[in-house]
């Protein structure tokens, strides 16, 4: 069940959108779960953090504009997939800052819907990341890859890092990787597989991941960078 909220104080506008969004999801096998608000106070009021996976934002409302609600909304969840609605152009500077995966612009038909919902529906899954067991030596820990900043190997230790925690296992990073393949891990060194969502920097040898930096090899540059571009294609 994907959870979508829509902000919208036009009453027709919202049922055109809601029933394109269903459309769509039966065109695709996905149930969406709605919740609409027609102000962006009440959606803030509302809203907590990992409540949405998705929610659009009309950008002309009552009281707070569209820009400034998604604001407040990335103020209390970074992941969430913004989308805009507009009746006219002008707002992608505002939009780069708080992160809007697109903007649909009035009247909303099928066809932008396609290509947004395809867009946001690849980040959906990316963000969600898979569950894989990591053997330790006090058993089995069973961990999502979306957690994961990165994986690095001394000898025959695997080192999982996720944020500040660490796990330590054993085996081959060669292994790790194949078990990790279709996902957004990717080798920056012969001892290292790094989670694209998480790097924040990429500048001459060195990629930073979170707050580490790390070396990234002459031979794996190529390679990494292909990657980077098509992560950020989406």
């Amino acid at each position: 069940m994907i959870r979508v909220a829509i902000v919208e104080d036009n009453l027709q506008e919202q049922r055109v959108l809601r029933f394109l969004l269903e459309k769509y999801g039966a065109s695709h096998q996905y149930e969406f779960c709605f919740s609409v608000f027609t102000s962006a106070e009440d959606m803030l009021q509302h809203f907590r953090t990992h409540l949405y996976d998705i929610v659009f934002l009309d950008i002309v409302l009552p009281g707070m504009n569209g820009i400034e609600t998604a604001a407040g909304i990335r103020q209390k969840d970074s992941d969430v997939i913004l989308i805009c609605v507009t009746a006219e152009n002008g707002f992608a500077v505002e939009g780069y800052r708080v992160e809007l995966l697109d903007y649909l612009l009035k009247p909303v038909d099928e066809m932008q819907i396609e290509l947004t919902m395809n867009r946001a529906m690849k980040l959906y899954h990316r963000s969600k990341g898979v569950n894989i067991e990591i053997r330790t030596a006090e058993g089995p820990v069973y961990v999502n890859t979306s957690e994961i900043t990165y994986i690095e190997i001394f000898n025959h230790t695997l080192l999982f890092h996720l944020g500040s925690k660490q796990i330590t296992s054993w085996g081959s990073l060669n292994q790790t990787e194949e078990k990790l393949s279709g996902s957004d891990f990717v080798r920056i060194n012969s001892g290292m597989l790094v989670n694209l969502k998480y790097v924040t920097a990429f500048v001459g040898d060195s990629v930073t991941v979170g707050y580490s930096v790390l070396p990234l090899s002459r031979s794996k540059k190529k390679h990494f960078m292909d990657r980077m571009n098509r992560y950020y294609a989406c």
